[in-house]
């Protein structure tokens, strides 16, 4: 079988990625095994063990001998759960750690929101972070995914960001995770959570790729000579074996990491209104002028779950587009819109949620880089924060988390130059000169330099 150009660059540029980034095979085994004794523990308690973000994508780095792997522990409900129901799970959980005790160090967070089993090898410690989720059906026949966090029952995005992280990588034949790899490698741990970065990626990848595939389905199905169109086998072309396919014959992978890591931080959006992130204060809990530092992180809170294509000459199909028209959760009017407009016969539109993923995980990442910020402060500072003079030492706490947000911001779109037609690096044809000149490069990067240019 003949394999096409597209595909070829792509296995060999996501194999080069593969051998400059990755976790020691012992590590790696050790993980599978540990996750194949919980898997089965918790199967036989009626507990569904699903591996969550990089570690479902197998994304996984190791640069400071730990890593940490997120799992959702998920029991199914015909209701909305209840804080009853996660206590009944809470016990079931109970019972199953009960029997892995003696092969792991377990400790149990307050409030129950999550359990963390550790285990040690080659001086690596693996940290996996357990959570209850309860898993129901809602009125509008979509299946959600709840969470207990402080004491409230919150719907949580992390399963269904993964399952979306999942697809939309397969249809790029693993060129996301190659991706997310390259700006894991540069963070370097600096932040213990990453679905940040997930939604940011699933949201400029489909506009990309919707705007291809638009395309591509105009030129194919437009008879200028009629001035009609033809049938397009919406259901054929839309299996993933054939996406995939469409994907390595049609889509140049350079672009479409350029197009992605140049909107990171963007809010506007061709398909709906704007992109929406949530501003949280580093700070907020050391001290009540901690509004004054103007340190916020920034989470997104929408991105695209998938995509769908919709045939206007089709009743049920037009039907399900207008009545799925959303700014929070569904399809793009602007797509609609213009297809009416221009008398098209298919509309190709992302699928917009809206909501966080793992804000149980963000908080602890969050409040632990708000510590290591608030440790390096000099001991006069320190002193000043704990007395009246809170205000004239937030100005230093201040410039420590600025500099932060900002060299984590750098560190994101970093890679952009090596794929970026514009800047002459990327005409290495070598992939695995590339990452090799990558990784030295980043590994001679200081954290004063990342910050030039991102200090404003």
């Amino acid at each position: 079988m003949k394999v096409a150009k597209g595909q070829n660059e792509l296995s060999q540029f996501n194999q080069a990625v593969k051998k400059h980034i990755n976790i020691l095979k012992q590590v790696r085994k050790s993980i599978s095994d540990s996750c194949q004794v919980m898997k089965k523990t918790f199967a036989d308690f009626g507990i569904h063990f699903k591996k969550l973000g990089d570690f479902e994508y197998n994304a996984l780095t190791d640069f400071s001998q730990e890593i940490n792997l997120d799992v959702a522990l998920i029991i199914y409900s015909k209701l909305k759960p209840t804080k009853p129901s996660f206590s009944k799970l809470q016990l079931k959980i109970d019972k199953a750690i009960d029997q892995i005790s003696n092969q792991f160090s377990i400790t149990k967070i307050k409030n129950n929101e999550y359990i963390k089993i550790t285990k040690v090898i080659n001086d690596t410690k693996i940290n996996f972070y357990l959570q209850p989720v309860v898993k129901t059906v809602l009125t509008n026949k979509k299946s959600a995914y709840f969470v207990l966090r402080n004491q409230f029952v919150q719907e949580d995005l992390m399963v269904k960001v993964t399952d979306s992280f999942k697809k939309a990588n397969k249809i790029a034949n693993n060129n996301l995770v190659s991706l997310k790899l390259i700006i894991k490698y540069t963070l370097k741990n600096d932040f213990d959570y990453n679905y940040n970065i997930d939604m940011l990626i699933l949201r400029w990848f489909y506009e990309y790729f919707c705007k291809k595939i638009d395309n591509y389905i105009f030129k194919k199905t437009f008879q200028k000579k009629s001035e009609d169109f033809k049938d397009f086998n919406i259901k054929n072309f839309t299996k993933l074996n054939n996406l995939q396919h469409w994907f390595n014959r049609n889509v140049n992978f350079k672009e479409m990491m350029t197009y992605i890591l140049e909107r990171f931080f963007k809010t506007n959006t061709y398909y709906f209104n704007n992109f929406n992130f949530i501003e949280e204060e580093l700070f907020e809990s050391i001290s009540r002028y901690s509004v004054f530092t103007n340190s916020n992180f920034q989470l997104p809170v929408d991105y695209f779950e998938d995509f769908k294509i919709f045939d206007l000459r089709n009743y049920e199909s037009q039907y399900e587009l207008q009545s799925g028209l959303s700014e929070s959760e569904g399809y793009s009017k602007v797509a609609f819109d213009f297809a009416r407009a221009h008398d098209r016969r298919y509309v190709v539109s992302p699928v917009l949620k809206t909501g966080s993923a793992n804000l149980v995980i963000y908080q602890k990442a969050l409040i632990k880089k708000s510590k290591e910020l608030y440790d390096k402060l000099p001991n006069e500072i320190i002193a000043e924060i704990k007395s009246l003079k809170q205000r004239e030492a937030m100005e230093a706490l201040n410039q420590l988390a600025h500099n932060w947000l900002s060299i984590y911001q750098a560190k994101l779109i970093y890679s952009k130059p090596y794929f970026d037609t514009k800047y002459p690096i990327h005409l290495i044809k070598n992939f695995d000169d590339l990452m090799e000149t990558m990784v030295q490069t980043i590994d001679g990067i200081s954290e004063k330099q990342f910050l030039v240019g991102f200090d404003n």
